[in-house]
């Protein structure tokens, strides 16, 4: 991302993200897990302190907290909303991409498959392969080369590099078959980063805290299910909208119960 005035970097939101998970980090401890240089968290926490994403606090060099704003919590969510409808977008191509392959063998006759591996890829295979629905479609999962006893059948490896057996009648290799539709150590954690798509969608705890009704200055309850994601002021009887991971305080936006 390019560090235009008002935006923030990746570099910037690794940051954000260590701060948002332990405040009390020094810099070399921010380095150290957000994998950046020290000369860089020092240049990247000062002008997010100026441009207001983050507040500094404390009485000397030693003892500085790292506290994110309100405006630096709402960047961090709409970062990670992005970030997940991209990683969704690209799941489905690549699925789409591997039923394709599965279908071509169908086409051929071919009804028995092995999926060689043990990684997020092999996850993926296994749920393209379920999603077609095909009843007389077998399939069964290996991690390893010597585990494949059939000859009969046709191998999805997921492996970047694995010995191929010799008399199998099919071997497929699936990275070289999909390769430029995935980067395999961008989706490493896929299916880990899907699971906890809730709580990449959700508000952060800490920014609830700070939140409070416009109206009458009073706390607000969050309410998140799959058809709605929103902010309740019972007091006020209002209800404030949560659009893309982003609360809207707008009182002319709220909606009354």
């Amino acid at each position: 991302m390019n560090d235009k005035k008002g935006e923030i970097s990746e570099r910037d939101l690794k940051i954000i993200e260590e701060i948002a998970r332990n405040k009390k980090l020094t810099q070399r401890e921010i380095s150290r897990k957000a994998g950046v240089s020290l000369g860089m968290v020092n240049m990247s926490l000062k002008k997010l302190a100026k441009r207001g994403y983050v507040k500094i606090k404390g009485m000397n060099k030693r003892s500085l907290e790292y506290v994110l704003t309100p405006k630096g919590f709402t960047e961090k969510a709409k970062k990670s909303y992005r970030y997940f409808r991209n990683t969704l977008s690209s799941l489905r191509k690549i699925k789409a991409k591997i039923q394709s392959i599965i279908l071509d063998e169908y086409v051929k006759g071919e009804r028995k498959f092995i999926i060689l591996g043990e990684g997020e890829l092999a996850d993926i295979v296994e749920l393209s392969i379920k999603g077609l629905s095909m009843e007389d479609i077998k399939y069964k999962r290996v991690n390893s080369e010597r585990e494949i006893k059939e000859k009969e059948v046709v191998v999805l490896a997921t492996k970047e590099r694995c010995r191929k057996i010799s008399g199998v009648k099919c071997w497929i290799s699936i990275p070289e078959k999909i390769v430029g539709d995935i980067n395999l150590k961008y989706f490493e954690s896929i299916k880990t980063k899907m699971q906890k798509k809730e709580k990449i969608m959700a508000l952060d705890k800490e920014l609830l805290k700070i939140l409070v009704c416009p109206k009458c200055k009073g706390e607000l309850e969050y309410k998140c299910t799959p058809e709605e994601e929103a902010l309740i002021c019972h007091k006020c009887r209002l209800i404030y909208p949560v659009k893309d991971g982003i609360p809207v305080m707008l009182i002319e936006e709220a909606k009354k119960f």
